[in-house]
C-alpha cells in the first residue's frame, strides 16, 4: 500500500487549498464538517496526504498535525506548509506499526 501512494502521489495532490475533484467527490468537504475544529483545538489529520485537509482546518483555528505513510505526499504538505505558513506540523508514519502519542495532546482525530 505505501508504494502505491507513492506512485500515484502526484495524482491526489493540489496546490495549496485546491483540490482534486474526486477528493472533494470522497468526502473531503463533509468529513471536516463533521469534525467541526474549534479554534485552538490540537488536531490530528491521520492519512493526510498533501495536507488538504490539514489546511482546511488549520484556517478554521485549530492547531494540526499531519500523519501519513508517503513522504511525497508529505513533500508536498511541507512545501506548501513553506509556501503559505498555518503553523502545521508534517509527521511521515505507518498506522500498522506502534507509534505512541500522548491521548491529552489531541482532542479530534
Amino acid at each position: 500500500m505505501k508504494d502505491q501512494y507513492k506512485r500515484e502521489a502526484g495524482f491526489w495532490t493540489g496546490r495549496g487549498d485546491e483540490c482534486t475533484v474526486l477528493g472533494d467527490t470522497l468526502g473531503r468537504l463533509p468529513l471536516i464538517e463533521l469534525l467541526d475544529p474549534q479554534q485552538g483545538e490540537l488536531i490530528l489529520d491521520v492519512g493526510c496526504g498533501a495536507g488538504w485537509c490539514s489546511r482546511r482546518i488549520a484556517r478554521l483555528g485549530a492547531q494540526v498535525t499531519g500523519f501519513d505513510i508517503a513522504e511525497p505526499m508529505l513533500a508536498a504538505a511541507r512545501e506548501e506548509e513553506e509556501r503559505d505558513r498555518l503553523g502545521i506540523h508534517y509527521f511521515t508514519g505507518d498506522l500498522t506499526k506502534k507509534w505512541s502519542v500522548e491521548s491529552t495532546a489531541i482532542d479530534k482525530v
